[in-house]
């Protein structure tokens, strides 16, 4: 692997050390455990950037445990609440059934085992942590998810605003109970809300109106836009104030995240209560773009001409053999060896003359 030259950054100037990005909160809050989560679509095959964003996870979860001796661990989050289907009708509102409905769970626990489970287990077998794996539709079951989302609505005006900034409107979703479509944008969708439960008045595109009714102890599927999802999520993590949660994102994610803060701050949270966050190295085309399995599946003029190594993982196991993950971990291991080459942002070209 070419040692990698970076320019200096403003926060990569004040750090020794990557982990270091951590520190304050480990210093101020003192945790009994460091659990990673890693949120993961699973709409196709991971390309190199998701690989290097596990990858990325499991080495700081590594290196934090050896630098403050504290227990580490990974939570890998798999979001199968994505679209797998659309449907639009004459007044061009879209419809949509996510993965989990389409699917099932089983078919679900198939897709997770193809593309990510045997380069998971090669990661924690070399870092030496431990990782489990929680699908949304699991999670949203759970009554602390529940009762997080149930609290949200007392607030719903003000995070609607910070979730929803164009509208104002806090996304939900429950699928009608015949096909499982629901309204996407939520369009059509109102609420009434009592302090203890919200009824969701839905309209399907093929079944017409339908009520579904959401509380703490039954299990209607709590369907969310992904900015009140992460924002749900990462509130949750609230109720542990033993632990530091440390969310793992793609550089794509930053200007995201000053939403999900003001959310926060909006129901009373505490920068020092909400999880930390580590934001790992945009891949970026000679246009701008960043790899997206999106982009990748429809063909987008911006994916052409990158090898394919780099848009499949398995492409880049046939590539590279079987010490595949040693070669991803060796690229993010000159990440970690300099602030300044982990906090930045590296073109498709870039990666090819590093592994060339």
């Amino acid at each position: 692997m070419k040692t990698i030259t970076s320019p200096n950054t403003v926060i990569a100037k004040y750090m020794s050390n990557t982990v270091d990005i951590l520190r304050p909160k480990i210093e101020i809050k003192k945790p009994k455990e460091v659990i990673f989560y890693i949120g993961t679509n699973i709409n196709g095959v991971p390309h190199f950037a998701t690989a290097m964003v596990h990858c990325v996870g499991f080495m700081f979860a590594k290196k934090v445990h050896e630098k403050f001796d504290i227990p580490t661990k990974i939570k890998i989050g798999i979001h199968d609440n994505i679209s797998y289907e659309d449907k639009t009708d004459d007044e061009n509102v879209v419809f949509h059934k996510t993965y989990f409905h389409a699917l099932g769970g089983k078919e679900i626990q198939k897709l997770i085992k193809n593309y990510y489970e045997e380069y998971l287990n090669e990661l924690s077998s070399k870092t030496g942590v431990k990782y489990e794996i929680e699908t949304y539709s699991d999670v949203q079951r759970q009554p602390a998810f529940r009762r997080t989302f149930i609290k949200s609505l007392n607030k719903k005006t003000e995070i609607g605003w910070c979730v929803a900034p164009s509208k104002g409107v806090l996304q939900m979703r429950t699928p009608c109970p015949i096909c499982q479509f629901s309204d996407r944008d939520s369009k059509r969708t109102k609420y009434i809300f009592d302090k203890k439960r919200l009824i969701v008045k839905s309209l399907c595109i093929e079944h017409g109106h339908y009520e579904s009714t959401i509380e703490i102890e039954n299990d209607t599927y709590i369907d969310l836009s992904t900015l009140y999802r992460n924002f749900i999520k990462e509130a949750m993590t609230l109720e542990d104030s033993k632990n530091l949660y440390v969310m793992v994102k793609g550089g794509d994610w930053i200007y995201s995240t000053s939403t999900i803060d003001l959310a926060f701050g909006s129901t009373g949270s505490s920068v020092l209560d909400f999880p930390s966050r580590i934001f790992t190295p945009q891949i970026v085309t000679s246009t701008g773009a960043k790899l997206s399995k999106s982009l990748i599946s429809s063909g987008d003029e911006s994916m052409k001409n990158i090898p394919s190594w780099l848009l499949d993982l398995n492409e880049f196991k046939k590539h590279f053999g079987k010490n595949y993950v040693d070669k991803i971990m060796e690229f993010v291991e000159e990440l970690f060896r300099d602030p300044r080459n982990m906090y930045r942002i590296y073109t498709v070209q870039e990666i090819v003359n590093l592994f060339s």
